[in-house]
Formats: C-alpha cells, structure tokens, sequence
C-alpha cells in the first residue's frame, strides 16, 4: 500500500462505511471537489483496495485487502 489514505479518500472510505456503498458520481458530493480531482482521489483506495465494485462504473464499497488485516484488526487470530 502508498503512503495512506488522503483526507478527501478518508471521506470516501467514511461514506463507504456509513452506508455500506454508495455510486461513483457521489464522490463529487462528498469530497466537494470538481469531477476530474473526484476521479482522482477515488482511484487511490480502489487502486490500494480499500473501495471497490463488482463492475467497473458500478457502486463502491468499502473492501478489507488481506495485507491491511493485521494493520486494521491486530491480533484479531492468534
């Protein structure tokens, strides 16, 4: 993974997580910045795995990338 989440990917992801997913086109709305930077940012956490959808211009959701569980959940196993 980068270098983490930007404050405008974190208000993405928070979206993600509050309501369970919600359309591409939303990330204008959410991160108040014009479509191009929107599309942007929302590349960064479905390029790291964070947010993804089933098809390409369909809904993200919020993901959990096998390589982020110990940093997400320490000692969740074991």
């Amino acid at each position: 993974m980068g270098s983490g989440p930007s404050p405008e990917s974190n208000r993405l992801l928070r979206e993600a997580l509050t309501r369970g997913e919600f359309d591409r086109g939303e990330a204008v709305r959410i991160i108040q910045l014009p479509e191009r930077s929107a599309r942007r940012v929302l590349r960064q956490p479905t390029d790291e795995g964070l947010l993804a959808s089933i098809t390409p211009r369909g809904p993200v959701s919020l993901r959990f990338p096998s390589d982020t569980l110990e940093t997400l959940f320490p000692r969740l196993c074991g």
